[in-house]
């Protein structure tokens, strides 16, 4: 098979498995540079929804990879990966050898040394590919992705990567972009919960909610002060990553913490606050909805259930 880099988009298969706020940006963005796609997810219907004239949507993650050059993974956690790579028509099962297999979703190290030894076992080069950006980032094709991965396997998928994201970071060898992209949820989540306490104490002196926004956009604080306007306006139901996944990546943060003798005490609070808001029913909601566990300016019911009503934003 000729190589990925050097051939035409139109001439590069890619399987996508999952339908998740990430999985449909990307989608997006390979239907724009045309690449032939096959897409799966546990939910037939969810990703019919995505599919344009010409994709294949299949019905097992081993006919999706079966034939691809490049098959790409996001879903939410490590059961969701090891059922669709490993399970009874997993990928595993008929990806072949000159293909690449790539894990973009956020999972545990541990986890991963295993989906990197059953790539080896099936003779597959792997690389794991996290992505930050949230739901604008995939849509826009302005994700970053942080690989871990052989030199030669990191070049052929170039394009690919070109497709989705502004910029790669290689840190390393495969199973170290996973590792650094729980130092970088774990950073994110403390962040989000000083703004929530920043907004919460704003609010409780009165300040109007436009005042609030204009005051803390001034620190400059990127993806933080778009949450800031959301916890402003009790606004949780456009979704840019679900309380619940946030949560996910933390606590497997802290197992990491605990596995490399650390004590890491800011991150410890911040996780109790989503620990409180999951337990509120909120898992659901934007992680801006950590809010919530302040008090006052509280999210309004009604908005509470109109997400809990509908689909979940984070299935796989």
């Amino acid at each position: 098979m000729t190589a990925v880099e050097s051939r035409p988009e139109s001439e590069i298969t890619i399987a996508v498995l999952g339908a998740g706020i990430m999985a449909s940006g990307v989608i997006s963005r390979l239907h724009h540079q045309g690449f032939s796609l096959v897409l799966y997810n546990r939910t037939r219907e969810k990703v019919l929804r995505l599919a344009r004239p010409g994709d294949r949507v299949v019905e097992t993650p081993a006919e999706a990879a079966d034939g691809a050059d490049v098959v790409l993974s996001f879903v939410l956690d490590d059961q969701a990966s090891e059922t669709i790579w490993m399970g009874s028509g997993g990928a595993f099962e008929s990806i072949g050898a000159d293909a690449i297999a790539v894990e973009c979703s956020t999972l545990t190290p541990g986890y991963v040394e295993r989906w990197l030894a059953a790539a080896s076992h099936n003779n597959v080069p792997a690389v794991d590919a996290p992505v930050t950006g949230s739901r604008d980032g995939a849509e826009s094709g302005t994700l970053v992705v942080f690989a871990g991965a052989h030199q030669e396997p990191l070049e052929r998928l170039r394009p690919v990567f070109s497709a989705m994201a502004e910029r790669v970071i290689h840190f390393g060898p495969p199973g170290s972009g996973t590792r650094f992209k729980l130092a970088f949820n774990m950073m994110g989540g403390s962040i989000l919960v000083a703004v929530a306490e920043s907004v919460a104490l704003a609010q409780s002196y009165g300040f109007d909610t436009e005042e609030i926004i204009a005051g803390l956009s001034s620190y400059g604080l990127g993806a933080a002060q778009r949450k800031a306007e959301y916890m402003a306006r009790s606004n949780y139901t456009r979704i840019d990553c679900a309380l619940g996944t946030l949560l996910k990546d933390l606590r497997y943060a802290s197992e990491s913490e605990a596995a490399q003798g650390l004590y890491l005490p800011l991150a410890r609070q911040a996780r109790k606050q989503y620990e409180r808001a999951h337990d509120q029913g909120l898992a659901r909601l934007d992680v801006a909805v950590v809010r919530s566990t302040y008090g006052r300016a509280a999210m309004p019911l009604p908005m509470r259930s109109k997400v809990q009503e509908g689909d979940n934003p984070d299935e796989h």
